[in-house]
């Protein structure tokens, strides 16, 4: 189901239904387009108006203020945009416009232009797809409008959302396109000197570029081609048509990215006497400029006259030896020689092939696993049975992207047997657009008995694309006539590694016939190991201690072959705690060090990370992309080097490949899979856990400092969500724990010193389910979240039941009290969590019967212990003032004996109007002072100055630049970035300047 589908169908079903439609991870990007494919190149986007009517009255005003992310499309976009406001919005996708539609809008419509205006940072336009090219005028002036509208825009895709958007074309030159902000680009321009215009400073910040081009061609030569581009360090350069210039603008062109760290390159060339392009001439030509250059990837076609008998071309063997160098990793290449024509045809591509394009099919045993459209160069095309055998049988070729397929009808009803072979069903279920050339349909009858009965055999079998077209070639003399069939849909197959999952049978004797079996699960990544080679139909899984062997269905020991046990394969249904109690018990922290040491907000551990990978705190992969294959790769090596030394090597592997295959899809998609890893029970959590609890411990510390290496990178990624751009508030999530009376004991003195606090140093998985964590233990934590970085897991656990979430490292904690539940017999432990507790708060203010020690909470103050103060007496008027405290401030405890008197920052329950100073501020209403916009106009004064009176004064400018100013007014709720805290109040209500 789609997004619409679910919130039409499933909102207010049920309460769980409801619980989890509005999750806040799946609904803060909304897709409110319904995608109905006709074709490849045709599809429709819009959604029923009973359907949008519901969402827009029912749904919309429930989720507005948690949606990041919409998808809205052209006959939607009033009624979405139109029914409320959405304030946490910065992405916009405007999909399946047409140019005038979107040119009204752009010019028209006040609430997208100050949405764009205001809000949004990351834009993508799709242009509907129409029978003439778009008008380039319009195109160009709708191009310069966002830019000129988007105050903040970020990111801009136009026309570049998927295969099948329209080339939309733009002549630069005559606009005014500028923009200060943008820093990636994804266009599709019509020639080459559009391609330079962007690149000639109108887009100063700009730092990534792909860059599709019609044409390539000579360039009018007035736009500059030499002068560097250190800003750029992303560019992608693709065009489909031939180039003739490849020597005298795309060299030069990338001869200036001379700080470029990712190259992506598709290109046909065409040569006269010259050899084909090969590694040599990539390196001496473009790679040498490009010092920092960490990812290049390309897919490059030479072809040339070989009439030309003055030309010593490369041989395969040659061209393969030229890409030796480290710069290239993996590539193929294929040198073609027709013997009918005068051309010779080199292709070279980086692996894994990464273009979901047009490829020419060759002899070559690689799969092209992420194509979409497929012909190939040789005579007949792909008409030859063969060939078509070659393709569409599953043993022989592995084509699971292949969507669009063109060929011979005599040949499909050959290999597929009249449409009933079962090896060809993996790959044409796939499909879906079938073009079949039929060059000997039965002759037509007057009753065309014959010609649909052809139709018929194809339309209604279950097997075939959504929509399929005949062309009828040879029949009616030289017309062509298109047929146009619908045909049901076949369901997709499950997949068989969420499906099923594998148990060893546990007994001590596993071959009594007496003694009832007992199964136990394999782990997460040892069940995706051996179902993936069940799967691919091999004979055995290899394990790190044993192997499976699927004859016999037995677990046989790698060091003694004797040593067997039965293994059987059962639907997946995960319920209990079988795998998952590790999960959700114990301490939160080392079983040593109840408290976890006293750091907040980031781990000590993701700091060091940083620190051994040359990283600026700022420096992250959510915001610079390009350290996200380098995180990937390491923490890929990282598993490996942990396996082995454990003795997990097969695991390792396998969680290696696993992240390697999103190495270059986005952090998004990377955190996801990070994700995954993590929820999976394996070694990956433990280890990575184990080693961040000891962080605190001096004794520990040359231990968790040795993981720094090999589990940061890892770490990094998975912390860094970016998903999760706000802090969750007010939330309250459950952990189970099997505690010692020491370790009670130590959370109950915790209890006792209200104040002291410790932090949760590795990842904490948590419930949302109460009931859940309370099957754990003897203990259970109830965690009480005021504001902290956690990330919902239920979406990728195992066990979606579990409502997990994870707490990050670095996170504070005390302990608020503890109970023991007599029914249950369970110690409870209430804890409250924060992202970090701030340097006021660890200020501790004590009393005894007759003094108050206060310490002061001024910034950058050195501590000032006041012991005269008999502040017992709430008469007597206190006379120092703390900035900053809050409500969870200790002032509020201690000073007067009044749990609720003076203490800055409060709003109604800030008796500071009835206790401050000398004057009698009893008929004066304070009860709403929420000064939380700096800004806001100063309302009230509690100072002593008697013969002012600064209500009416405005003190919008409240920084205190010059520091030589006398302090002459406090503001309650000033935060540190005030200068008071270079002033100190002295004792007698004087102001005194700070040395």
């Amino acid at each position: 189901m789609n997004m619409v589908d679910v919130l039409y169908s499933l909102v207010d079903v049920t309460q769980r239904f409801n619980q989890l439609v509005f999750d806040p991870f799946y609904i803060r990007n909304l897709n409110l387009t319904s995608t109905t494919m006709k074709s490849f190149y045709d599809r429709i986007y819009s959604i029923d108006s009973q359907v949008l009517d519901r969402i827009c009255k029912n749904i919309l005003p429930r989720i507005f203020h948690q949606i990041n992310k919409l998808i809205v499309e052209q006959y939607s976009m009033e009624r979405v945009l139109y029914t409320i406001k959405y304030p946490e919005l910065y992405s916009l996708t405007l999909m399946d416009f047409s140019e005038e539609v979107l040119f009204n809008y752009l010019t028209s419509d006040t609430i997208l232009r100050k949405l764009l205006n205001e809000q949004i940072t990351c834009l993508t336009i799709d242009v509907k797809d129409q029978p003439t090219e778009p008008s380039p005028d319009t195109l160009s002036i709708i191009f310069a409008l966002i830019l000129s509208l988007c105050k903040r825009l970020i990111t801009l895709s136009f026309c570049q959302l998927n295969a099948r958007s329209t080339h939309c074309t733009f002549d630069l030159s005559s606009i005014n396109a500028k923009s200060s902000t943008l820093t990636t680009l994804k266009i599709n321009v019509k020639t080459f000197d559009d391609c330079l215009y962007l690149l000639d400073g109108r887009f100063n910040c700009l730092s990534t570029l792909i860059v599709d081009v019609k044409i390539i061609s000579s360039t009018s030569g007035t736009i500059d081609n030499i002068k560097k581009l250190p800003k750029l360090k992303h560019f992608s350069l693709l065009t489909y048509r031939h180039i003739f210039l490849y020597d005298d603008l795309i060299i030069p062109l990338l001869q200036r990215m001379i700080n470029l760290e990712e190259l992506i390159l598709h290109l046909s060339i065409i040569r006269n006497n010259k050899n084909y392009i090969d590694g040599n001439q990539l390196y001496d030509d473009i790679l040498v400029f490009m010092p920092r250059l960490n990812k290049f990837i390309f897919n490059i076609y030479t072809n040339v006259d070989k009439s030309n008998v003055g030309t010593v071309f490369s041989s395969n063997e040659d061209i393969q030896h030229s890409f030796r160098r480290k710069e290239y990793g993996l590539i193929r290449s294929y040198v073609e020689n027709y013997t009918t024509e005068n051309i010779r045809n080199c292709h070279i591509y980086s692996l894994p092939y990464e273009f979901k394009s047009r490829c020419h099919i060759y002899s070559l045993p690689y799969q092209f696993k992420n194509l979409l459209l497929l012909n190939n160069s040789f005579q007949g095309g792909i008409s030859h049975t063969d060939y078509a055998e070659q393709f569409l049988v599953d043993k022989r070729c592995d084509l699971p992207f292949l969507l669009s397929l063109l060929i011979d009808y005599e040949s499909l009803i050959l290999v597929t047997n009249n449409f009933t072979n079962d090896a060809t069903r993996p790959t044409c279920s796939k499909l879906t657009d079938l073009h079949q050339t039929v060059t000997k349909l039965p002759k037509r009858s007057s009753s065309s008995t014959s010609y649909d009965n052809t139709i018929t055999s194809i339309k209604y079998h279950k097997y075939m694309c959504l929509l399929k077209y005949l062309r009828h070639e040879n029949a009616y003399k030289n017309q062509r006539k298109l047929v146009r069939i619908m045909a049901s849909a076949v369901p997709t197959t499950s997949n068989s590694l969420k499906a099923f999952e594998w148990m060893w049978q546990s007994n001590p004797n596993p071959w009594s016939k007496s003694e009832l079996a007992t199964w136990n699960y394999y782990s997460d990544i040892d069940n995706l190991i051996i179902e993936e080679a069940f799967s691919k139909k091999q004979q055995r899984a290899i394990l790190d201690d044993y192997y499976i062997n699927f004859n016999n269905n037995i677990q046989v020991s790698v060091s003694d072959s004797y040593k067997q046990r039965p293994v059987k394969r059962v639907v997946r249904k995960r319920e209990g705690k079988h795998l998952r109690e590790e999960r959700f018990m114990g301490l939160p922290v080392a079983s040593d060090r109840s408290f976890g040491g006293q750091y907040g907000w980031v781990s000590p551990f993701v700091i060091e990370v940083r620190i051994d990978l040359g990283l600026q705190p700022d420096e992250l992969p959510s915001k610079r992309p390009d350290l996200i294959p380098m995180l990937v790769e390491k923490a890929a090596q990282g598993f490996i080097q942990e396996g082995e030394h454990i003795g997990e090597q097969q695991q390792a592997e396998e969680l290696a490949s696993l992240l390697r295959e999103k190495k270059n899809k986005g952090m998004e998609e990377v955190w996801k899979r990070c994700a995954y890893l993590y929820s999976m029970e394996c070694f990956l959590y433990k280890v990575l856990n184990a080693t961040m609890r000891l962080v605190g411990s001096k004794e520990d510390q040359q231990i968790w400092r040795s993981k720094v290496r090999t589990l940061g990178p890892f770490c990094l990624l998975l912390w860094d969500d970016p998903f999760n751009e706000r802090v969750k508030m007010d939330i309250e999530l459950y952990r189970g724990a099997n505690l010692t009376p020491e370790q009670i004991a130590k959370y109950e003195e915790m209890d006792r010193k209200h104040i002291e606090y410790g932090s949760l140093q590795a990842f904490t998985s948590c419930s949302r389910n109460r009931k859940k964590a309370e099957n754990f233990g003897n203990a259970v934590f109830i965690m009480q979240v005021k504001f902290a970085f956690i990330a919902d897991l239920s979406e990728f656990s195992a066990i979606r039941d579990e409502e997990e979430e994870l707490i990050m490292p670095g996170v504070c904690f005390r302990v608020l009290c503890i109970r023991f539940d007599d029914t249950k017999k369970q110690h409870l432990i209430y804890l409250e969590i924060k992202q970090r507790w701030e340097s006021k708060d660890k200020h501790v203010i004590q009393t005894d019967s007759n003094r108050t020690l206060l310490t002061d909470a001024f910034y950058a103050d050195k501590p000032r212990v006041r012991t005269d103060r008999a502040s017992a007496d709430p008469r007597k008027r206190p006379n120092d003032f703390f900035l900053g405290n809050t409500f969870f401030s200790n002032i509020a405890n201690v000073l007067c004996h009044m749990k609720d008197h003076i203490f800055l920052g409060n709003t109604e329950n800030d008796l500071a109007r009835r206790y401050l100073f000398d004057r009698d501020y009893a008929d004066r209403d304070y009860s709403d002072r929420d000064y939380a916009d700096r800004r806001q106009r100063l309302k009230d004064l509690f100072l002593r100055n008697a013969d002012r009176d600064y209500t009416y004064r405005d003190y919008a400018d409240r920084d205190y630049t010059d520091r030589r100013q006398r302090l002459n007014d406090l503001f309650l709720g000033n935060t540190e970035d005030d200068l008071a805290r270079h002033y100190v109040f002295d004792r007698d209500g004087q102001w005194v300047e700070k040395d």
